[in-house]
């Protein structure tokens, strides 16, 4: 047997072991979470990119939700600001908050557009000012005390979703497209919040299925 015969074989196989899932989930949304680590390794990337794809062709509606923290970790530090966390989530004053809607929205979601246009696959960026107000937040406030200072801890531009704006998902544009979704979100003043990817894509999922 060839090492091309093998590699349809391989193929072949894996289709087989794919049908009841491509099945059962035809014609639903789903949300995949893609971690700034991950975006890292090339090979990740392409690799993730081929199975989103792969969804998308046959019949099932993926819809990424992406993070970018390592990305946004390097930017901060190279603008000689500091990071600081609580309970897992970064103090994120205005000058942190441009740098971090900069780097998720105008940087790591674009490129991970480009990546998917590169494979000849039309993908949309949401989030942040994009199309609209998808992300409707607001601020997040959280129960702990700052032992430095004694006082309640202030996350500043730190954010929790509100409501999403299901329709854009609805629209004919992006139902052609793979949605790209940047965990950035705008209160009703138009500022921006910083939110935590996770939070962000398993909320979404809630909000596809209510």
């Amino acid at each position: 047997m060839t090492s091309q015969e093998k590699k349809l074989r391989a193929a072949a196989k894996t289709m087989v072991e794919a049908l009841p899932y491509i099945q059962r989930f035809q014609n639903k949304t789903i949300v995949v979470k893609y971690g700034g680590n991950a975006m890292i390794d090339e090979d990740l990337n392409a690799s993730f990119i081929r199975d989103i794809i792969f969804m998308k062709c046959v019949g099932i509606n993926p819809v990424v939700v992406h993070g970018g923290g390592p990305q946004i970790s390097t930017a901060i530090e190279e603008a000689g600001l500091n990071t600081r966390f609580v309970e897992g989530l970064r103090v994120t004053d205005r000058a942190t908050m441009d740098i971090v809607e900069d780097v998720i929205v105008n940087q790591v979601n674009v490129a991970i557009a480009e990546m998917f246009a590169q494979q000849n696959s039309r993908a949309v960026g949401l989030g942040g000012r994009k199309n609209g107000r998808f992300i409707r937040a607001e601020k997040l406030y959280i129960d702990a005390i700052d032992p430095m200072t004694n006082a309640q801890v202030d996350l500043e531009f730190v954010g929790q979703v509100k409501s999403f704006d299901l329709d854009i998902l609805n629209n004919a544009y992006f139902k052609n497209s793979i949605p790209v979704v940047a965990p950035v979100g705008l209160d009703g003043q138009g500022r921006s919040y910083n939110i935590n990817a996770d939070t962000v894509a398993g909320e979404l999922a809630e909000a596809l299925v209510a």
